[in-house]
């Protein structure tokens, strides 16, 4: 949503700018290409004018606005694939690889797309077997500070490996789809059917999968 409303405001500036160099060079708006911090006429790159002169000369602000509104709903597809282990004394898991693949409509910065993922993944394998709010009998919270709830740590993470899928949306200008909770939300159901697959369904019917909890229905 954000980045079609910035793509569009960005647009109609530089229409701006480029009205106001087409001006300055007695050039159609249509020949003006702004590259390098200038706009200049195609073609003839020495004749050029910076932004911070272009905005000089401008008798209004440079300045744009857009409401972007979406007219339905877009979201991500992905699939996850988890390998863990279980220690069958403790009733531990122990996540040790996890696989995702990602339709992100288009990755605009694909260091950022990846991080979210990997991010997303992380968050994820907390969701699915240590993260819990507890609560005695009276209503109380057990689990209200970080010395009682439990969250996964960078040396307790599994290898997590991504593959980025592209595959434009129609709906906005960039074709991009949100990345972020595609990579959190099919964690839950891969590492419990993993455990699952492991030790049998009994252990893995109520998530988080603690250890406790593993272990009693071992």
């Amino acid at each position: 949503m954000a980045g079609s409303a910035v793509h569009h405001a960005s647009t109609r500036l530089r229409e701006q700018i480029a009205a106001i160099a087409a001006t300055r060079f007695e050039a159609s708006p249509a020949d003006i290409e702004l590259a390098d911090g200038a706009a200049f006429v195609r073609g003839v790159p020495d004749r050029r004018c910076s932004l911070r002169e272009i905005a000089a000369l401008a008798a209004n602000p440079l300045e744009s606005e857009w409401r972007h509104e979406a007219t339905r709903a877009i979201g991500s597809f992905g699939f996850h694939l988890s390998v863990v282990g279980v220690d069958v004394t403790t009733g531990e898991v122990h996540p040790e690889t996890h696989f995702v693949l990602c339709d992100v409509g288009r990755a605009l910065n694909p260091a950022i797309v990846e991080g979210q993922l990997v991010g997303a993944v992380i968050q994820g394998i907390g969701h699915a077997t240590m993260e819990e709010l507890v609560y005695d009998s009276s209503g109380q919270l057990l689990t209200g500070t970080f010395m009682d709830y439990a969250m996964p740590t960078a040396a307790k993470v599994p290898a997590v490996e991504l593959v980025v899928h592209e595959s434009a949306a129609a709906s906005n200008p960039l074709g991009v789809k949100g990345a972020g909770e595609a990579g959190t939300s099919g964690v839950g159901a891969a590492v419990a059917n993993a455990v699952a697959a492991a030790v049998g369904s009994a252990a893995a019917r109520h998530v988080p999968l603690t250890a406790p909890r593993v272990r009693a229905a071992l």
